[in-house]
This record gives C-alpha cells, sequence and structure tokens, in this order.
C-alpha cells in the first residue's frame, strides 16, 4: 500500500487596505492548506477564489484557511466590495 504524502500547511501574514493586497502573488502546493493572517487592514474588505468558492471577510489580526486548487495553474483573488478589484485589490495564487 502506498502511503499518500501528508502537505504540510502553509502560513501567510498579508496586509491589506485601499486598494491593494501585500504580498499579492501567494504560491502553494495543489490541494494544500493556506492560512492567512492579517497583519494590518484599513477598510472594509473581502478576500475571494472565485474556482474554490471561498470568500472570506478581512479583520485586522483576523486569519481564514483555504484549500488551494488542486489543479496547477493561476488563480485570482480579489476584494468583491464595490469597484475595489478594479481599483487594483486583487492578487494570484499560484498552484504548482
Amino acid at each position: 500500500e502506498v502511503e499518500e504524502p501528508v502537505l504540510s500547511a502553509k502560513f501567510v501574514n498579508m496586509r491589506s487596505g485601499n486598494f491593494f493586497f501585500a504580498p499579492a502573488s501567494l504560491t502553494a502546493d495543489p490541494g494544500q492548506s493556506v492560512t492567512v493572517t492579517i497583519s494590518e487592514n484599513s477598510g472594509f474588505h473581502t478576500f475571494v477564489i472565485d474556482e474554490i468558492g471561498f470568500t472570506a471577510r478581512i479583520t485586522e489580526g483576523g486569519s481564514f484557511t483555504f484549500t488551494a486548487p488542486t489543479e496547477p495553474g493561476s488563480y485570482a483573488f480579489y476584494c468583491d466590495v464595490g469597484t475595489h478589484r478594479a481599483q487594483g485589490m486583487e492578487g494570484v495564487l499560484v498552484v504548482e
């Protein structure tokens, strides 16, 4: 019997505000658990990844966890409040 390798969780510190995410690029292994902690935030924002149906409200000092897609590729994350995404509040999750 072949055992599947166990992926370790990934932990990321992120800042967010009007209208940015820092870092704006994240990397993860396929199917990896990713926990994002918001070290600084200004304004009301969300963190959305459409392909996995994930939405979280951002709060300073708060954190949220999602599972990266199992298919390698680039996945946009963004804030869906008002026109924040159009104003540049987006980034990319690279699964490799």
